[in-house]
């Protein structure tokens, strides 16, 4: 009977208990997510990933890295994926001819 009731309190979902583990600091997050320290900050920045200050430290609440990972995973961060265009797709005005076209050096004599 004991097991019965056990299992009849048990949290339908686990992110009812996200707020009883501790904070991760943001520099683990930023190793944990593989990304890097400027991207984070630009998170921070734009309120996609909140922080709490703890003796001038700055931490991730557990619930905040399960919102966050929700909230990626519903693609609520998704851009259009920009590709770089061929290296050297433009061609200098040097290599067209355009600079200089029609002069000539004229040595000393």
């Amino acid at each position: 009977m004991k097991s019965k009731d056990a299992k009849d309190n048990a949290p339908s979902n686990v992110a009812e208990f996200d707020f009883l583990r501790p904070p991760i600091s943001l520099n683990h997050f930023i190793q944990q997510m593989g990304i890097t320290s400027i991207t984070a900050w630009r998170f921070r920045k734009a309120g996609k990933l909140k922080t709490v200050n703890i003796c001038g430290r700055l931490y991730v609440p557990a619930e905040e890295i399960a919102n966050f990972n929700r909230r990626a995973a519903a693609g609520e961060f998704a851009q259009e994926h920009k590709t770089p265009g061929p290296r050297g797709g433009k061609k200098s005005k040097l290599a067209k001819g355009e600079r200089g076209a029609g002069k000539t050096l004229q040595r000393a004599a």
